[in-house]
């Protein structure tokens, strides 16, 4: 039940978004147990985000939410590879870009708490 939320600072075109959501789903995978299949993914732009008082051209700030506990190596295999996609997809140089991971027990999908 992965959550994945981009806000960049620059607007993608649709072309970029669908590129960004489309190798979120492929990343996701580098954590086991985790698919494309059960992933929200959300991609928006046009944010105002600064960092040390400055406008960031092109920062993103990715939050991760999953179901359970991950592995450290997933997860700092998982980060590198989002890391290195938004420079590719949306130009986002490493030091305007910050990511957080949320871990909880409890996740509701379907109707019902899992």
């Amino acid at each position: 039940m992965p959550y994945i939320c981009l806000k960049l600072s620059k607007e993608p075109d649709p072309r970029q978004k669908e590129q960004i959501k489309a190798r979120m789903g492929e990343i996701i995978t580098l954590i086991p147990g985790k698919s494309e299949a059960v992933t929200m993914v959300d991609v928006s732009g046009g944010h105002s985000l600064y960092m040390g008082g400055r406008p960031l051209e092109n920062g993103a700030f990715v939050e991760v939410r999953l179901l359970g506990k991950a592995e450290k190596k997933a997860k700092e295999a998982f980060t590198e590879a989002v890391f290195k996609s938004l420079k590719e997809l949306a130009g986002s140089p490493e030091k305007e870009v910050y990511l957080t991971i949320s871990e909880f027990d409890e996740w509701g999908y379907g109707g019902r708490l899992i």
